[in-house]
């Protein structure tokens, strides 16, 4: 089933919650969203979740945990940072 409509969630209490949705658009296209007013070090969690025409939840990611500002020795090495 091809989803209607995804949304992009945040929360800065963990990752139970609570979330905010930060950004919504149609299902099956290539979407994105830039999200700025990040604190470089601070934890922030995202997790994405798509519906369909009557509003139920299809399925969704589990959360990922994002720290602006903190760089992987990988990818310090790769990209000089």
């Amino acid at each position: 089933m091809q989803p209607k409509l995804v949304r992009i969630f945040m929360s800065v209490a963990g990752s139970d919650g609570p979330y905010t949705a930060i950004h919504e658009g149609p299902g099956g296209v290539t979407d994105s969203t830039l999200v700025g007013a990040l604190t470089n070090g601070a934890l922030y969690y995202f997790r994405i979740a798509w519906y369909d025409s009557s509003g139920r939840t299809l399925g969704h990611f589990d959360p990922i945990m994002v720290s602006p500002g903190v760089y992987s020795p990988a990818m310090r090495e790769t990209y000089g940072l």
